[in-house]
C-alpha cells in the first residue's frame, strides 16, 4: 500500500474545515490535542509512545478557523488491512462533526489505496469508563464492530478491546 504519495485531500471554505494529508511529521502539532485530553490520554508513557508514532505514520488532520482541531494516524499491516493508531479531537469540538469528517476522509483514502478492513484498539467495556464509553459508541455509529477483548494485552486494568470494520 503507498501510504504516502497519493493526493491530499481538502474540503472547501464553504464547510469551514480543512482536511489535510496524509502527512508525517505530525507530532509537533497534534500534541497538544492529545494532551487537552487526559480523560484518555492518562499515562505519561503512553502519550509520550503515540506522540512519537505520529511522525513515522500517516495522519489526516483537520483545521477550523482556530487552528488544528483533529487528527487521525493510521498504520498499514497488510495492503489489505490497516488500523487507526491514534484519533483525538479537541475537546472544544466534539461533537461537531468533525470526527466523522476524519473518519470518513481517511477511510475514503485507504479504500483508494486497496485496504479492505480498518480496525482500533480501544479500553473495553469490561473496564468502567464513561470516556471510552462514548468512544465506543461513536465507533460502533460508524459501523465499526467488536470483534474481541484481550484482558492482558495492556495490563488488567485497561482490558483492550478490538474492533473492526469492513471498508
Amino acid at each position: 500500500m503507498a501510504w504516502l504519495g497519493a493526493p491530499r485531500r481538502a474540503l472547501g471554505a464553504a464547510t469551514a474545515v480543512t482536511i489535510v494529508g496524509p502527512d508525517l511529521q505530525a507530532s509537533a502539532e497534534c500534541e497538544p490535542i492529545i494532551r487537552a485530553l487526559p480523560e484518555w490520554f492518562r499515562d505519561e508513557t503512553s502519550v509520550r509512545n503515540y506522540i512519537n508514532g505520529i511522525d513515522a505514520q500517516p495522519t489526516f488532520k483537520l483545521y477550523a478557523e482556530e487552528g488544528l482541531a483533529g487528527f487521525v494516524t493510521l498504520k498499514s499491516h497488510y495492503p489489505e488491512a490497516a488500523e487507526i493508531v491514534i484519533f483525538a479531537v479537541h475537546p472544544d469540538h466534539r461533537g461537531s462533526g468533525f470526527g466523522t469528517r476524519l473518519l470518513d476522509t481517511a477511510e475514503g483514502w485507504l479504500r483508494n489505496s486497496g485496504c479492505r478492513y480498518l480496525q482500533l484498539k480501544t479500553l473495553s467495556d469490561q473496564a468502567s469508563d464513561e470516556y471510552f464509553a462514548a468512544t465506543r459508541a461513536f465507533y460502533a455509529r460508524r459501523g465499526f464492530a467488536s470483534l474481541e477483548t484481550l484482558p492482558t494485552l495492556w495490563n488488567e486494568a485497561y482490558p483492550c478491546l478490538i474492533m473492526v470494520k469492513r471498508l
